[in-house]
């Protein structure tokens, strides 16, 4: 600060003497920054006269009435009424010994035209003044090289610029040399051009990382914010935050590109509108998270006051408001979580601290730039730009994690209520079972009489159900099964008597061959046997409906409702036996093996007799079928049939195993489909085993299938044991 206050009353020392000679300054490689850069437009000792001639490039020229003004202090109030400045600057320099074998280039940052003159001969020009009949053209200055320049140590040197420039459409009361105006010439030593590459490739991955994560992070919260349907309104102000901050990353990305003045200030106003804005959105959201209520006319002028500063910053204050008002954010900021302390709890922690962290390094921004001290810039604001963006996001995490755990808490409360509405439920229900107990001793018996009754009612009431369910159906079915019983009757009548009618036809052609031509006659038979092909077919394909319509209607037919006491074990082996015999005699070619390793304790249990038997002929069927396919391609196995019983666990396991062809894994789950048959259509129905899985399931067991495919199939049948029904009744 003192610093500032000297060199303030050094300049108007300077310009209280009004006009006066050129002086020499002496320059030091010491004055250089360690980038080896030295701005000789904001040193004093420059003279200035508004106009144009080339004379005042040349040293002898006499400058008495000449201005003491430097570069960096020309503002639009030298401009004329059509908006243009035009004038001259000179300044007298000796190098001092330090100079000697280091090279020197000059470097110019600003948007005005200019021609430089060394000792009177023109060096180098920056867009065009206007001179020659050309029209004046500003300069742009991004990656420009510095230009070497032939200064020689200890010996004295006139820098006679022309300077050109005017005020801008959307800037009228600025220059667009203004921005840089303190940077407007340097002499650079040799490394300034690598240090000048590195800065704008270390600005390019600065700018392009700030916006890559900001754009994430804004992507991710606008996802956050559709899905989450708790404090939405919170999330949506914090998802526009950063849509507004990485739209001003977008716009310092786009300053790493060379523009146009145009282009950079409409750039500049995007960058500032969207900065000043977000923190205006950002006291909003923080007040929303802290539960502050701001009406809705208080936020539009928040926001508006905020887009104006945005506006101001440019046009007026030319970038330097906002060091300005980063301290009265800050202040603003903690008097929110001042009045909002009683609610920073949980996920608002990490807001508050991003709100912290980023307005601090704000305010170190701020601070030395008004104190002119170097620092890193790029970094300072990525805590700025990345800390604020990334405690939203965590913000956002932890409140949807303390939604997740509120439901939880509000589940396990729910959960709890219910648990104990059980318990005293059941604790009343314990209690009046004890108090009927108590009055209803002497009818104890009688009690259990009608529990008993009661669960036969039940399981009447289950069956009684499920035959209602099949009953509209089946009754359905079973009607247009008798129906097409006649129809099929009719047609394997017919076309068995259409067979014989063929053949007599045959015969009557055999007794008149004589009359008839022989081309008739080959005719004829031709015919006669294509109806006799024919008619066996229909009659075959009748056939086998017929048996498929016969087996639904023993599927319909209606369960017998007595369940016998019996000892599963001779009731195999009796109906085993039985079967084996009658479906031998249609297996003449090959003799089956009937093997019958039986438990040797009783199988007591209830069952169907007529429905059970009905498995056991189909599971043998089928085995004979598969032991008869498997023997037409191998004729040495031994054909074999096993019917195992055993008891376990207070049930009955019933196995019967054959080593036929088996069956493919793609057919074994559909085995127990209605109408699925892995035999040919003439010879199963595909009905057995549906039928014998419903049976069995009448029996209150299950029935379950394994095979192998070329070696075996085996069905598991469950069944409860006497014991184990009576004890469900």
């Amino acid at each position: 600060m003192i610093k500032r206050i000297l060199l303030a009353a050094l300049f108007n020392l300077v310009c209280y003497s009004g006009f006066g000679q050129d002086t020499t300054v002496v320059l030091s490689k010491k004055m250089f920054s360690p980038d080896e850069r030295l701005v000789i437009s904001s040193i004093n000792g420059w003279v200035f006269k508004p106009g144009n001639n080339v004379d005042w490039s040349k040293k002898s020229f006499n400058t008495s009435d000449w201005q003491h003004l430097r570069p960096a202090d020309i503002t639009a109030r030298y401009a004329d009424s059509s908006g243009l400045v035009e004038g001259w600057f000179r300044l007298r320099v000796k190098l001092d010994s330090t100079f000697f074998h280091f090279p020197l280039s000059l470097s110019k940052e600003t948007w005005a035209a200019m021609n430089v003159y060394l000792d009177g001969k023109l060096i180098h020009s920056y867009g065009n003044t206007g001179g020659i009949g050309k029209p004046f053209e500003e300069h742009n200055p991004y990656y420009v090289l510095p230009v070497p320049v032939q200064l020689q140590p200890q010996e004295e040197h006139l820098i006679a610029i022309h300077i050109v420039d005017e005020t801008s459409q959307l800037q009228p009361l600025m220059l667009p040399s203004l921005p840089r105006s303190g940077q407007m010439l340097s002499l650079t030593g040799a490394q300034y051009t690598t240090f000048m590459h590195q800065r704008a490739e270390n600005n390019a991955v600065y700018t392009a990382t700030w916006l890559f994560v900001s754009l994430l992070i804004a992507l991710l919260l606008w996802l956050l914010s559709f899905l989450n349907l708790y404090e939405k309104k919170i999330v949506h102000l914090i998802a526009i935050v950063q849509s507004l901050i990485s739209v001003e990353m977008l716009a310092r990305f786009l300053l790493n590109f060379s523009l146009s003045h145009q282009e950079l200030l409409i750039n500049v106003l995007v960058l500032s509108l969207t900065a000043w804005t977000s923190n205006g959105f950002a006291i909003i959201a923080l007040a929303t998270v802290l539960r502050i209520k701001i009406s809705r006319g208080w936020t539009f002028v928040i926001i508006g006051a905020h887009t104006l500063g945005g506006v101001l910053n440019v046009y007026v204050f030319d970038g330097a408001l906002i060091d300005y008002y980063l301290p009265i954010q800050f202040c603003i900021f903690i008097a929110l979580i001042l009045l909002g302390r009683d609610h920073i709890k949980g996920a608002s922690q990490a807001l508050i601290v991003g709100v912290i962290v980023a307005s601090c390094f704000a305010i170190l921004m701020a601070f030395f730039d008004y104190n002119d001290t170097p620092y890193n810039y790029n970094l300072l604001l990525t805590g700025v730009r990345i800390s604020f963006p990334i405690s939203l996001v965590v913000y956002v995490s932890l409140l949807m994690k303390e939604l997740l755990i509120d439901i939880q808490e509000q589940a396990n409360k729910l959960v709890k209520v219910s648990e104990e509405k059980k318990q005293l439920l059941a604790n009343q229900n314990i209690l009046l079972e004890q108090q009927v107990q108590q009055r209803t001793a002497e009818l104890r018996v009688s009690q259990e009489d009608l529990e008993k009754t009661l669960n036969h009612l039940k399981n009447a009431q289950e069956e009684l159900i499920r035959q209602e369910k099949l009953a509209s159906v089946g009754q359905l079915t079973k009607g247009i099964v008798d129906r097409i019983l006649n129809p099929l009757n009719y047609i394997n009548n017919f076309s068995e008597s259409s067979s014989l009618l063929a053949d007599e036809l045959n015969e009557m052609l055999e007794k008149h061959q004589d009359t008839v031509p022989e081309s008739i006659k080959e005719e004829f038979l031709s015919v006669v046997d294509l109806i006799k092909s024919s008619v066996t077919k229909i009659y075959e394909h009748g056939a086998t409906t017929t048996r498929i319509v016969k087996d639904m209607q023993k599927l319909l037919k209606e369960k017998s409702k007595d369940f016998l006491q019996t000892d599963l074990n001779v009731f195999v082996e009796n109906e085993a036996k039985s079967v084996y015999d009658e479906i031998k005699v249609n297996y003449p070619d090959f003799t089956v093996e009937l093997i019958l390793d039986l438990a040797k304790q009783p199988l007591e249990t209830k069952i169907l007799p007529p429905e059970f038997g009905e498995v056991i002929v189909a599971l043998i069927d089928n085995a004979f079928y598969a032991l008869a396919d498997r023997r037409a391609t191998d004729k040495v196995f031994s054909p074999q049939i096993k019917i195992s019983t055993e008891l376990v666990n207070d049930e009955i396991i019933l196995k019967v195993k054959d080593n036929g062809t088996g069956v493919s894994p793609r057919d074994l789950e559909r085995l127990c489909n209605p109408f699925f048959t892995t035999k040919p259509t003439s010879k199963g129905t595909g009905l057995g085993l549906f039928m014998s899985k419903d049976i069995i399931e009448i029996h209150k067991g299950e029935i379950k299938i394994d095979s192998e495919e070329g070696e075996f199939t085996e069905v598991t049948m469950v069944l409860p044991t006497l014991n184990k029904l009576l004890s469900e009744v």
